[in-house]
């Protein structure tokens, strides 16, 4: 019976509407269908986090960071998950934000869907301003271009030398951009990747970054930080610049349940591609105008 290891970082436990938030993902982890997994944490200063997993007997292994280097580092949280993977053929890695809500028969299917060597996720989100929301069931249109919050491996990947210094050599710090990084982990190391969305899903609720003064200035840094590193993976892996897009991310998973859910699934596509055909038209428009006043400035 294989054992799913869950890793990710939390936010303080304080009260706030971050802290809901992470008690729904842990309640969604204790609502599972199928129970063999461990919570793999690791912690950057956070106030609360182990008391609150242990008062709510959630089966965990907490790690404390000692990076003074970064805020946090995703690269830190996945070493450490890594570190936690058993013999052989026993484990199951998902890495995942702690903003989601997974379906009760999340981890089940990745079992029941489980081949050696094999990547997933569930993608897109269903995406939710807020826990009132999600309690209405008001989700906002799914999106082909936002996170991939959630992925899944076959842990056995990262038991192969090659791929544990793929993650080791290339690090990543505070947010943005891992999840990218993780899908092209995936092509290169997973035999498959496959996207259970309509088997079983996963609900995102919008938090509060403000409340962890996670500013636009924040977030810029972030990424002006991480996509040397990424790119730098990319060149020498031979690896195509679109792994930026999110949405060619999403397109390396294959939809498990294609068939099932065929109309519904085309109609997210449907409107992917409009949206992004009236974005181009925006950026051309004022182009064409600005072009034109030049040409009659000329005459």
């Amino acid at each position: 019976m294989k054992k799913i290891l869950i890793c990710t970082t939390f936010r303080e436990f304080n009260g706030s509407s971050n802290d809901q938030i992470q008690r729904l993902f842990l309640s969604s982890l204790k609502n599972q269908t199928y129970n063999n997994w461990e919570l793999i944490v690791t912690t950057f200063n956070e106030k609360n986090v182990e008391n609150t997993l242990n008062q709510l007997s959630i089966h965990n292994k907490v790690f404390y960071s000692h990076n003074k280097s970064c805020r946090f580092s995703l690269t830190e949280v996945f070493e450490n998950c890594i570190s936690s993977i058993e013999e052989t053929d026993k484990n199951i890695i998902i890495w995942t934000t702690c903003d989601v809500i997974f379906d009760n028969n999340f981890f089940e299917n990745i079992i029941k869907n489980y081949s050696k060597n094999f990547c997933g996720t569930s993608h897109p989100h269903f995406i939710f301003d807020n826990i009132k929301n999600l309690e209405i069931n008001k989700s906002l249109k799914q999106s082909l271009y936002d996170g991939i919050d959630t992925i899944f491996f076959d842990a056995d990947i990262f038991l192969n030398i090659k791929n544990k210094k793929l993650i080791n050599n290339y690090r990543f710090v505070n947010w943005g951009i891992f999840e990218h990084f993780l899908v092209a982990i995936g092509n290169i190391s997973a035999d498959s990747m496959i996207n259970l969305w309509g088997v079983s899903n996963i609900n995102k609720i919008s938090n509060d970054r403000s409340l962890n003064n996670e500013n636009s200035g924040f977030l810029t840094e972030s990424w002006n930080n991480n996509y040397p590193v990424f790119m730098n993976f990319l060149n020498n892996n031979g690896l195509n610049k679109k792994y930026l897009d999110l949405f060619y991310c999403h397109r390396q998973f294959k939809i498990i349940a294609k068939k099932e859910y065929f109309l519904k699934f085309w109609l997210i596509y449907i409107n992917y591609i409009f949206k992004k055909f009236f974005e181009n038209i925006k950026k051309i428009i004022p182009l064409n105008i600005k072009i034109y006043i030049k040409n009659k400035l000329k005459s």
